[in-house]
């Protein structure tokens, strides 16, 4: 999906991608309309709270705004702590950090003259220097072996100093992905144009050289030892020119591009195509044969299979963390009764059923086995509810494994 297709264009645009998987809820007070009239257009209300999101969630950090204690340190789970930077406006932060009682002591930055924002480093900077007017910096610190989540904006402590990871996993909630290792003790990546950057860097010398030699060939430049009669503004496309001596000139001629040349870039275009996927994958030629589409296809698989293998474990690793704290978060039946067993409800419209039909799989998390109904108790209910599904009931245990 889309949120993937971001981690991916991270991983290969600038060596490694960073992923978020954690959980929102987010509730609003809005304005619940009991009674309206058409005609006067005036409404009765009451205040009420709209659950606007209560999901899992993910996305994709930029490297520049992830901050770790060593970069000799591969896995994301092995470091000692984790700092995620996000610069925010005022009225954001005031808007997504309202609840936090400290969040009204937040300092924001005023408008610092230039010799106020000096500093060679970012590390060493103050808050207020690497901020702009009006913006809050929030810094969000995981410690795991200290089991501390903090969030700092402009340098205020916004929850309790003993404040705990808020997962039950008690994991990070990261997942890297590099599109090449420098080293397999160092944690960021090597990027796509990093390892086309020798080879971009002469093809783009030679075809500079090539359009300067097409250029002096087409346009001439003349020998003479006249020095006032001609200069270089006179020279354009059916210009008579008068001098005192026409056998003072003659041509410069210069030879344009050569085969050589052509097939110098032909091999470096190769070369590129190797590293990369060339125009027949990227589908920039329909001339090509299905066997040579099949070739080209197997070949861009052989070049991307390093880099789809380390997507795929981030995604492993990210997919079991969002299992746990689907267990953890999301959650039970409201509607059931006492006695009644509790359990956590996904409804999936459109899907495909064990008797071969389509329809809703409703898949119910349960945290002992014992409590799930018989299957004549469950095509009751089916019936009952009158639509065309099944019901699959599953435990913590089997979801994980």
């Amino acid at each position: 999906d889309k949120k993937f297709y971001q981690f991916a264009y991270e991983t290969v645009a600038k060596g490694t991608g960073f992923r978020y998987e954690g959980y929102e809820r987010k509730i609003r007070k809005v304005k619940r309309i009991k009674e309206h009239d058409f005609v006067t257009g005036k409404s009765t209300w009451e205040w009420a709270d709209l659950v606007e999101k209560d999901n899992p969630v993910s996305y994709s950090i930029p490297i520049e705004n992830v901050f770790i204690p060593t970069f000799y340190c591969k896995e994301v789970q092995d470091l000692d702590h984790i700092i995620i930077r996000d610069v925010l406006s005022k009225e954001t932060f005031e808007t997504k950090y309202k609840d936090f009682a400290k969040s009204k002591t937040v300092p924001v930055n005023v408008m610092l003259s230039r010799d106020q924002k000096q500093g060679n480093y970012f590390f060493y900077q103050e808050w207020e220097q690497r901020t702009q007017d009006g913006e809050v910096e929030v810094l969000h610190y995981y410690c795991k072996d200290q089991d501390i989540y903090w969030i700092i904006a402009n340098g205020v402590l916004l929850n309790a100093l003993d404040n705990p990871i808020p997962f039950d996993h008690k994991q990070y909630p990261f997942q890297a992905a590099n599109y090449e290792d420098f080293a397999t003790d160092f944690f960021w990546g090597k990027s796509i144009s990093f390892k086309l950057y020798s080879l971009q860097d002469v093809k783009n010398t030679l075809v500079n050289m090539a359009i300067d030699k097409e250029k002096f060939s087409l346009i001439h430049a003349f020998l003479t030892s006249l020095q006032d009669e001609t200069d270089d503004n006179m020279i354009y496309p059916g210009a008579r020119i008068q001098v005192s001596n026409v056998d003072q000139f003659r041509t410069l001629d210069m030879a344009g591009t050569q085969n050589s040349t052509l097939q110098l870039l032909e091999v470096i275009n190769g070369g590129i195509a190797k590293s990369s996927m060339d125009d027949a994958m990227k589908g920039q030629v329909s001339s090509e044969t299905a066997t040579a589409l099949l070739q080209a296809r197997s070949a861009a698989i052989q070049i991307m299979g390093l880099p789809l293998n380390q997507l795929s474990w981030a995604m492993y690793e990210g997919v079991r963390q969002r299992l746990a704290n689907i267990i953890q978060f999301v959650p039970k039946d409201e509607s059931a009764k006492e006695g009644d067993a509790l359990y956590k409800e996904f409804r999936m419209p459109g899907q495909l059923l064990s008797n071969g039909k389509v329809g809703v799989k409703v898949m119910r998390l349960i945290g002992d086995i014992k409590q799930k109904p018989s299957d004549l108790e469950m095509e009751d209910e089916m019936l009952k509810d009158s639509y065309n599904g099944e019901i699959v009931y599953f435990t913590p245990e089997d979801l994980m494994n």
